[in-house]
């Protein structure tokens, strides 16, 4: 057990005590569901994934210190429906399963999470913690990917665009002025004088300081042509080069989706929430970690103030208990 102080021995019973500690852990992560996934539809991507992060957390004490699977179920109905309240405005069907989905899974993360402190004897709490975001972290990007993509009517510019941007500081460091807006002339013109520059370094014969301008252009213009060529042959599309990456990147995927059947695209669609799901799920250990150690935090600052205590059961089991 992480926590220091000596759990007390008592004929307690692992059930919820104190209604209002339960209530105010869930209407805590209401809050921060609603704020969460309301600056992150906005794009204010530092204080959405602070918001998340605190989300998450919370998330992780909350199946800690509350019992009851009702409780649990009806925490992670009214968590759903805060993060899905920025998007009411694209309610439909699949908006209604989508939201069904999420809760779903998040209640599953919370049901494994009950079972295993019922069946172990002491609280592990960094496997609880896995138990808890594993499943429902995915689920949730997803969700909320989901929603962005409706609320632009459908798959837009806007959608690749929001997309695009959380990737960008790592896309930058191959290519400076990569952005979801940046013209493809640009960020290729950037990627080829790059290019040249390197092969300078490694060529004496290529001095660039002795090349007329004319020629380093020249260079320059062929390396454009050259990545033009072997992106277009890539992803089978042709490029514009005067629109921005998001321009391109939307009528190359629309077209694709577009030329396929009915059946076919109900299909990639499927596969591509699949294949984004398990991605995600498999990177979130990366998240997990820090997230856990923020969960930790919360957890012990909360026992030290009393807020819920360890106890045992007479079979030597440890169980958390909100007075």
């Amino acid at each position: 057990m992480i926590n220091n102080s000596v759990p007390q021995v008592s004929d307690t019973v692992d059930t919820d005590k104190s209604i209002l500690k339960i209530i105010s852990v869930i209407l805590a992560n209401v809050i921060l569901a609603i704020l969460s996934s309301y600056f992150l539809s906005i794009g204010s991507w530092l204080i959405g994934i602070t918001f998340f992060a605190l989300f998450l957390s919370c998330l992780i004490i909350q199946n800690l210190f509350i019992k009851g699977l009702d409780k649990l179920f009806i925490a992670a109905a009214v968590q759903g429906m805060a993060l899905a309240l920025p998007f009411y405005h694209n309610f439909s069907g699949l908006f209604v399963l989508a939201l069904v989905v999420l809760i779903l899974l998040s209640f599953k993360s919370s049901f494994d999470t009950r079972r295993e402190l019922e069946q172990a004897m002491k609280i592990r709490f960094f496997r609880i913690a896995k138990l808890s975001i594993n499943i429902t972290l995915p689920a949730i990007i997803i969700f909320l990917g989901l929603m962005v993509f409706m609320r632009g009517n459908g798959f837009s510019v806007d959608s690749v665009r929001w997309f695009l941007e959380p990737i960008t500081p790592l896309v930058e460091r191959y290519a400076s002025n990569f952005s979801p807006d940046v013209k493809v002339k640009d960020l290729l013109n950037n990627i080829a004088s790059s290019n040249l520059a390197n092969q300078a370094k490694s060529n004496p014969d290529l001095n660039l300081d002795k090349l007329p301008e004319d020629a380093r252009e020249e260079l320059i213009g062929q390396g454009i042509k050259d990545l033009e060529v072997r992106l277009e042959t890539f992803i089978g599309q042709n490029l514009d080069l005067d629109k921005s990456v998001s321009t391109n990147i939307y009528e190359g995927l629309n077209s694709f989706y577009m030329g396929l059947t009915s059946t076919s695209q109900t299909l990639v669609l499927l596969i591509s929430l699949f294949i984004t799901y398990s991605l995600i799920r498999g990177l979130s250990i990366l998240i997990q970690i820090p997230i856990a150690f923020l969960a930790l935090v919360l957890y012990e600052a909360l026992l030290g103030f009393n807020f819920a205590v360890i106890q045992l059961e007479p079979r030597s089991r440890e169980v958390i208990i909100m007075k």
